[in-house]
């Protein structure tokens, strides 16, 4: 299009008294550059149209990035954060989605709509990863009106789980129990940063007691007291933390009362 109005295309017709129209959101251009306005009559329209450059502003988000601080299988957890547009505009809010796509596909809004200062997002521990969820995605959003085409992420699930439990009872006494709980450290543990041990009813840890306090990352051992009564507690589980969460589902090992 041009300013003369050729390669025109109607968007709007507006009854005389009036002297604005409005543009639908996410109307293509086509390649036209003008917006031209025309008079009519009942007869005839204006030949010659009066008209300005448009520019078309591109209000996106860049840098978005989430790690994952639910360390259960196919759960998620943590923050998704953003840097803000080089260009405002008339960006009032930023949403942010799981979804299964960089295009926004399936998605599943993450929280509420996050003022146009804030460039966080906050994702609840113990988010399945439902309708295979792989990326988070940012869209900007002027008023009601929501960008079409989001910033995003690609998603990685951190698992991170102790395994090779072992404990060997030294108290001599019936009913209760002493001596070192062993395990071993996750392969990937970059979000892992304590682990905490408990005497439970079941694999679970469903009814469970903690032993001592939590054992920072890079240690894989702790103490059981001599004269810990045994009572109803038949294993030892172990739990990964992060610095948002407490895994969910421990790993655990059946105790011997020696």
């Amino acid at each position: 299009g041009t300013i003369l109005g050729a390669g025109r295309s109607l968007v709007n017709s507006i009854l005389a008294g009036t002297n604005e129209a409005f543009l639908a959101p996410n109307l293509p251009t086509g390649g036209r550059g003008f917006i031209v306005v025309y008079a009519r009559s009942v007869l005839v329209e204006q030949t010659t149209g009066v008209g300005t450059l448009t520019f078309d502003l591109v209000c996106s988000v860049t840098g978005v990035n989430f790690t994952d601080k639910d360390l259960d299988f196919d759960e998620l957890g943590g923050a998704v954060i953003w840097e803000e547009p080089v260009v405002f505009g008339s960006v009032t809010h930023y949403v942010a989605y799981l979804a299964s796509d960089a295009a926004g596909s399936n998605r599943s809004q993450i929280g509420l709509d996050v003022p146009f200062e804030y460039q966080v997002a906050y994702l609840d521990p113990e988010q399945p990863i439902i309708n295979t969820y792989s990326h988070a995605v940012v869209y900007t959003k002027a008023g009601l009106v929501e960008q079409s085409k989001p910033a995003s992420f690609e998603i990685t699930d951190k698992f991170s789980t102790v395994t090779g439990i072992a404990f060997v009872d030294k108290d001599m006494d019936t009913g209760d129990l002493g001596g070192t709980v062993f395990w071993i450290e996750p392969a990937e543990n970059s979000e892992v940063t304590h682990y905490a041990a408990y005497i439970a009813t079941d694999p679970s840890g469903a009814v469970r007691s903690q032993i001592g306090s939590f054992v920072p990352s890079g240690t894989n051992t702790i103490i059981l007291p001599i004269d810990c009564t045994l009572a109803s507690f038949m294993y030892v589980v172990v739990y990964t933390r992060s610095s948002l969460i407490e895994q969910t589902t421990p790993d655990s090992f059946l105790i011997f009362d020696s």
